[in-house]
């Protein structure tokens, strides 16, 4: 039987002694390296990619966080256990409910150390990398370390923006086109995307100066808001897709009592546009046909104003048309839209325009639950 492959683990801390140590307790059932500084870190993990990273926070010059951050972006299917002699609880839950990184403090208890890393090598369970780390993760871990730092933001579709971080606050933000609480926003919005950080720096455009924890609080409460009224916009759309469906319905039905159709249409009558069609016939070109008996239509209205308008000469129950090949009939529905009919010469004209009042109030009561009415 084939020997199991042991994981790779790297641990990371400048003292020499704590690093050994914890090689020589893990190594019974790890395969471990070990590194004392960022760099060294990141030129081993270059050359030899492992499964689990465990790094004090504290490092001389580039820290844990640094790292973390690398991880995340060059190897984010690489766990992460950062070790702290900072406790806060409440912090350390949230970490561990995300999956993607896990907290251990000083002095680490070696015993419990490695039975937390059974669990995240379990076929079941801890299979969260930190590709799924987002900017709450990072700033929350800011929060809970105190560390300044200029976060660098850029999210999948290469928008980029920009946060400082000093004390546990948000010192000020600003992406490529907004500044300040807006900019932050924005960029807490943002899905998905690369971390990357430079040392703090102040700036005067853009202030901010709130706690961490208090603007992403904010923040989750913004965004909530906005899926709330995407999904109420959504609704609105589905809305009016079912509803449009119902008026192409009605058209469908009433094109199937139209012997010999060559096409019909729902029509707004001030842009031409139709809003349902159907047409049996490919050579029958239905939009371009709508816009042009638009005008008709209007023009034919007009002309009635200018005779003196309904009490002259009453009111326009269609419009026909009747060419070598085709009859076409346009009635007008309310203010707004008409229903068009285009028939071959074949077609019984009487017939049709007795379809056509027949559909006139489901048509109108179906542009009224559109809105269009």
């Amino acid at each position: 039987m084939p020997k199991k492959k042991r994981p790779k683990v790297l641990i990371v801390d400048d003292e020499v002694n704590i690093t050994l140590s914890m090689m020589e307790f893990l190594s019974k059932k790890l395969e471990c390296y070990g590194a004392y500084s960022y760099e060294e870190a990141v030129e081993f993990l270059q050359r030899h990619p492992v499964d689990l990273v465990i790094s004090d926070i504290k490092l001389p010059g580039k820290d844990g966080f640094d790292l973390l951050l690398w991880i995340k972006e060059n190897q984010p299917e690489t766990r992460v256990i950062l070790i702290t002699a900072y406790g806060s609880p409440a912090f350390k839950e949230k970490a561990q409910k995300s999956g993607a990184l896990l907290y251990i403090e000083k002095p680490v208890d070696l015993n419990q150390l490695l039975r937390i890393i059974g669990k995240i090598f379990q076929t079941k369970g801890f299979d969260v990398s930190l590709s799924d780390l987002e900017l709450v993760d990072i700033l929350q871990f800011l929060s809970f370390y105190n560390k300044d730092v200029v976060l660098n933001v850029e999210n999948s579709i290469g928008l980029k923006g920009e946060i400082g971080v000093k004390d546990g606050k948000i010192m000020w933000a600003r992406t490529e086109d907004l500044k300040g609480i807006d900019a932050f926003m924005e960029m807490m919005s943002w899905e998905g995307g690369t971390f990357t950080s430079s040392p703090y720096r102040d700036e005067e455009e853009g202030k901010i100066e709130d706690s961490i924890m208090h603007l992403v609080l904010e923040a989750a409460k913004h965004r909530d808001e906005a899926k709330t009224k995407d999904e109420e916009e959504f609704e609105v759309i589905i809305k009016g897709g079912e509803k449009m469906a119902e008026l192409q319905e009605i058209l469908e039905k009433s094109a199937q009592e139209i012997p010999e159709l060559m096409g019909t249409s729902i029509v707004n009558l001030e842009s031409g546009l139709p809003i349902a069609t159907y047409s049996p016939d490919p050579n029958f070109d239905v939009a371009v046909a709508s816009a042009v008996y638009a005008e008709v239509l209007k023009a034919n209205n007009r002309a009635l104003e200018l005779l003196g308008g309904p009490e002259a000469v009453g009111e326009t129950e269609d419009i026909l048309i009747t060419t070598d090949m085709a009859y076409i009939l346009i009635r007008q529905l309310g203010e707004k839209h008409y229903h068009g009919v285009a028939i071959t010469r074949k077609g019984n004209l009487g017939l049709a325009r007795v379809i056509m009042k027949k559909y006139e109030i489901p048509f109108l009561e179906a542009l009224k639950e559109l809105g269009e009415i």
